[in-house]
């Protein structure tokens, strides 16, 4: 209880730390400790060491703009100019240089000012990663920065790229602003700009670029050992070059034309440049520098984002302090501590002029402990094994021995033995040391092994939940325990009776599910064999099986005229769901469970509906029902079909088929994929939190007495019953590819079956993740030959199937391995669709469809109907559904695994291929072709009676989360 009560704080912690009040709060904080450091050294916070010069800026005449309040052709302004290093007093350090520009000869008062720095992306992406990159910094440098740039390797790759040693001129380098700003035309149009100031005869740059063995340890930042240049090298030079000519520069304007498929998280963030390709660089104007300052004139020199012409540029609101545009929120306050500076200076002088001479340390925080960390060791560049060096290669051995000590399986089997009709059920070993129940009494048995997916035998730390994910689980269950609570205070107020007792059990509950109003309805219960949570059952009526033995004479009247069976067949109108896979399968004392079929029409409006339905596999066992007998009884028929629906969702499409399925790829990539491999990389966010839910799910879920125990006919025993069933015999990779399983069930005509929501959006969603895979299979590996050499991957295929790991049997390649790219592609396709949209498919509806009682209970406790002669009341139906104890159960269940995603597909981290530049295109387009996929299922849902949401790619996690 206590643990619960203190994840449910860190819940409100993490919510409390995303809100726009704790940017708020923050803001002042740092300020204040900015402002104190202001005043007690007089010193600013970064680029202290700095030029100011002064001249002129000149809009060009034939300047690229929409037509604008401010940048007029022709226009020219006085301008001052600083520059400066970034961090560190001495211009021989390894750092970033900068450059302010200001559009008027003033020291304070502009109209326009520019902050620009080396680099096109920044060190941090956020006020949260600015506040610990600078608390770094503060706490004494490398140490702490290299533990910063472990957890952040983009920023890491941001700063190596901006960091210069020993330029000849400040002249001679590119600056950017990097943070974007709203840019405001006449037209009204959403744009965004960025600005950069570069030589005016566009020098490529490549002055300053340090070699690589200065980026291998880029937190050694101080001047080289025996550096005759003096600290002040690059202000002198830049005088001297002034004393001669003037220096000229190019001002330049980016613009991002806004469009629905752009990503605020990317666009708007500091940490990724944008494609030059789609946002050319645009000359603005030429910037004349004429005339140095002396030092004390140019330290009363302040820049500040404030200084914006408002018509035309404007910060972008913060959302918290999380948010990109966060960082320009911090920045507009960096005003008091400049205002702080100007005034120490009055009260107190300015600081003495920074020396030429150096001392043989030239830094104070000189950190021996960390002489031995290199670049490799913070940066994990992902690499295939044949291309990394034998250091390395060694090194991820190593990191896999460790792993496969980790990261075990645990394999079991359920032994049976006949006893009657029904089989016995008996634990094997490893059930019995999870779930914690008694062996049963020994003796000789004949034993049937049932096999199951092995699973991961202990969870490692490393794949457990966070505090917040923790908080976040209880926070639904809380909510939803209150929501229970209320509703039946007020039920037992009402004293309600019927199948009222269940609307009201939802009274609490804000929203309500999406099938509790036309549940009745035969419309509604096909509707769910195509858009419900369980969309992968019905399959294409070919033929009548032996054993169901429905008729013309059947169907009279339920067809179009003039219809029959063999023209139905023929005009692929018929479709059915066998749930013959449940027959045999052990049942709780107690409960009832069909087995049935089930027959469907496309009517002439296009429109699915049942028309037959036996509820046994058997004929002999029980009649064919259709919609001609008594009402009551018909619902009742439907009622049981939609129970036997509900076990073989809940236990195959949902827990086999994503949860476990995910889970042993989990295990087998962390045996044989280090993480510098691609293919982890890419599959890691997939994976993520998988075996805690899993784990979580045998612990709790599965266990004796929990939910699927107290809730499902088949309880825990026939669940696992089932799942060996389905395990031993299917396919489970062809199950998963989209394109195949539609096929294979004879749905694929969209003609035939026009109204299929599942199939539409879940073939555009294939086919978006099959791009996205193939793009970054195809980046890494050139070739087929790379596929086949890559040891680690083929380690990985054979783990995968071999009968003592994942003993998977339907692997691309067989016993062979991967042998081309196409393969790859198409299991790893697989994999990420499967752990996303695949479980999203199937979990996400569960509310929905589960959460109003009498429209998919878990168990019936009544038999079910086997004579047409009989009628179902009301208050039989009632008498056969679940009572509020278990009703309130299966609420609770299925609104805990209903929770709407936090981190939907495609919202990688910026950790995600440890910052890899070079995968951001293919990120990038995979985020926009998954907004476009959403925006064209939000306007196709506008047009439903009831929107099928569940594919909505803003609704789709990353990864299998509950």
């Amino acid at each position: 209880m206590i643990d619960a009560i203190r994840d449910y704080g860190f819940l409100y912690w993490d919510r409390f730390l995303r809100s726009r009040l704790f940017m708020v709060l923050l803001r002042p904080v740092i300020i204040t400790l900015i402002t104190l450091n202001s005043i007690i050294t007089r010193r600013r916070m970064s680029h202290e060491n700095g030029l100011v010069v002064r001249g002129q800026v000149k809009i060009l005449d034939n300047v690229d703009l929409p037509p604008n309040g401010f940048f007029t052709p022709g226009k020219v302004f006085p301008c001052r100019l600083r520059h400066a290093s970034v961090s560190f007093l001495d211009d021989a350090a390894l750092a970033v240089r900068g450059a302010s520009v200001k559009f008027a000869d003033e020291a304070v008062d502009s109209p326009f000012d520019m902050l620009m720095n080396n680099g096109n992306s920044t060190p941090f992406w956020d006020m949260d990663t600015f506040f610990q990159f600078t608390l770094a910094r503060i706490r004494g440098g490398r140490a702490h920065l290299i533990d910063y740039f472990k957890r952040n390797p983009r920023c890491y790759m941001n700063v190596r790229d901006a960091l210069r040693r020993d330029p000849s001129s400040f002249a001679n380098l590119y600056y950017y602003s990097q943070i974007p700003l709203r840019f405001i035309a006449e037209d009204a149009v959403e744009r965004y700009a960025k600005f950069r100031l570069i030589p005016w005869d566009e020098t490529p740059e490549r002055d300053g670029i340090p070699d690589e063995d200065d980026l291998q340890t880029p937190w050694f930042q101080e001047a080289k050992p025996n550096e005759r240049r003096g600290r002040n090298y690059l202000k002198d030079a830049y005088r001297r070059r002034l004393d001669k000519q003037p220096v000229r520069y190019r001002f330049q304007i980016q613009i991002l034309n806004w469009r629905d498929s752009d990503d605020r998280d990317y666009e708007l963030s500091s940490l990724y440049p944008w494609n030059e390709d789609e946002c050319p660089w645009r000359d603005l104007a030429e910037v004349i520098i004429t005339e140095a300052l002396d030092d004390a004139e140019g330290n009363e020199c302040l820049f500040s984002l404030r200084h914006l012409p408002a018509a035309v540029l404007q910060t972008i609101p913060a959302r918290n302090f999380r948010d990109g545009p966060s960082i320009d929120y911090l920045r507009l306050a960096g005003w008091w501590p400049r205002r702080a500076r100007l005034l120490m200076y009055r009260l107190r002088g300015q600081p003495p002029r920074i020396p030429d001479e150096r001392s043989e340390t030239t830094e104070a925080y000189a950190d021996e402990t960390v002489s031995t960390v290199e670049s490799d060791d913070v940066y994990r560049r992902p690499c295939l094994p044949q291309r990394d060096t034998p250091e390395r290669r060694e090194e991820r051995r190593e990191q896999l021995e460790q792993a496969r000590g980790i990261y075990q399986y645990l394999h079991g089997y359920i032994e049976t033995e006949p006893t009657g009709e029904q089989p016995a059920w008996h634990p094997p070993p490893w059930y019995r040391g999870v779930f914690r129940i008694y062996e049963p009494n020994p003796g000789d048995r004949k034993t049937v092994p049932i096999p199951l997916p092995p699973f991961v035998r202990e969870l490692p730390s490393g794949e457990r939940y966070s505090r917040v994910v923790q908080g976040r689980i209880y926070g639904t269950l809380a909510v939803s325990y209150l929501a229970l609570a209320l509703s039946r205070f007020e039920n037992w107020l009402a004293k309600r009776h019927g199948l009222d007792i269940y609307r009201f059990l939802l009274w609490g509950f804000r929203d309500k599910p999406l099938t509790m109003a036309h549940w009745r309805e035969d419309a509604e219960f096909a509707r769910q064999r195509l858009a419900g949570v369980n969309p992968r059952i019905i399959r294409r009526f070919t033929e009548i099986p032996a054993n169901f033995p429905v008729t013309d004479a059947t169907l009279a009247g339920l067809l179009n005229a003039g219809e029959t069976l063999a023209s139905a067949m023929e005009k692929r109108r018929l479709y059915w769901c066998n749930y013959g896979v449940l027959e045999g399968i052990s049942v709780k004392p107690g409960r009832y469970l069909a087995h049935p079929i089930a027959l469907f029409y496309v009517n002439g409006e296009g429109r699915l509906m049942p028309i037959a339905i036996q509820l046994f596999q058997r004929p002999e066992d029980g009649p064919i029902f259709t919609p001609k007998d008594d009402p009551g009884l018909w619902l009742a028929v439907k009622t049981f079909t939609q129970s036997a629906d509900a076990q073989v969702h809940e236990v195959v499409e949902h827990l086999l088929r994503t949860h476990l399925i995910i889970e042993l790829f989990g295990v087998a990539m962390r045996r044989t994929l280090p993480e510098a491999h691609p293919i982890n990389a890419l599959l890691s966010p997939h994976l993520a939190d998988t075996m805690a839910v899993n784990t979580s799910a045998r612990t709790a879920l599965l266990a004796p007495g929990g939910p699927i125990d107290s809730t499902m006919a088949v309880g825990s025993k026939g669940a696992f019953e089932l799942m060996g069933r389905v395990w031993h015999d299917h396919r489970i990779l062809d199950s998963q590819d989209v394109p195949l399983d539609l096929k294979e069930r004879g749905v694929d005509d969209v003609e035939a079956l026009p109204d299929y929501p599942w199939r539409d959006d879940a073939l555009k969603l294939w086919a978006v993740v099959q791009r996205y895979v193939a793009a970054m299979v195809e980046h890494f590996y050139a070739s087929d030959e790379d596929v086949a050499e890559d040891d680690e991957l083929q380690a990985f295929h054979a783990e995968i199937r071999d009968p003592r790991g994942g003993n998977v049997r339907d692997m691309p390649g067989g016993e062979v391995g991967f042998r081309t790219r196409d393969e790859l592609s198409g299991f790893l396709t697989r994999v990420v669709y499967t752990a996303s949209a695949g479980h999203a498919a199937v979990n996400n509806g569960q509310y929905d469809c589960f959460g109003f009682i009498p429209n998919v209970p878990g168990a019936l406790y009544r038999p079910p109907p086997r004579d047409k002669d009989l009628t179902w009341s009301e208050r039989d139906l009632e008498r056969a559904l679940p009572d509020l104890r278990t009703a309130s159960t299966q609420i609770l269940m299925v609104r805990l695994l209903s929770r709407r995603t936090e981190i939907p597909i495609g919202r990688y981290a910026p950790a995600f291929f440890a910052g890899t530049q070079s995968v951001l295109p293919i990120v990038t387009r995979f985020r926009r072709d998954l907004h476009a996929l959403s925006l064209e299922i939000e306007a196709r849902n506008l047009g439903r009676e009831v929107p099928y949401t569940y594919l909505d790619p803003k609704q789709v996690p990353q990864s299998i989360v509950t």
